[in-house]
């Protein structure tokens, strides 16, 4: 039977809905099935039931516009995925470029302060009583 509580989300959902439906249905069908053994169907009616044929169709009914719907939800989170997943690539890829840079401004910087250490030196070696201190 179906909770009347019960929320279930995504494609999981809906199969158990389905399921439960299904079962709803045959249970639904096993009690008519006993009302008419029984002798409950009324007089007149030679025991035919206009509507034992629809039960199936609705369920398939039901059936196709769940699975359209399935289709739909999977169709959006896939777009969403291939969005977030294009937007993580475009990050990294931007990522890479800053880590190269850096590693060539690194590199200048190393030059620089080895350029200025050896002017240091120089200058400290050319000017007579000037006290050298270097680290």
């Amino acid at each position: 039977m179906l909770e009347a509580d019960s929320t279930p989300r995504g494609s999981e959902g809906i199969r158990e809905v389905l399921g439960n439906l299904d079962r709803a249905t045959s249970e639904f069908t096993r009690r008519l099935e006993a009302l008419a053994t029984l002798g409950a169907i009324p007089p007149g009616s030679n025991g035919a039931r206009p509507h034992d044929g629809e039960a199936p169709r609705h369920v398939e009914e039901a059936r196709r516009r769940a699975d359209a719907i399935v289709e739909s939800i999977v169709a959006d989170r896939l777009r969403q995925i291939s969005e977030l997943s294009d937007t993580i690539v475009g990050r990294a890829e931007a990522l890479t470029e800053r880590m190269a840079e850096a590693e060539s401004i690194r590199g200048q910087f190393d030059s620089l302060v080895l350029a200025l250490s050896e002017a240091a030196e120089v200058l400290a070696a050319t000017q007579p009583g000037v006290t050298q201190r270097l680290p």
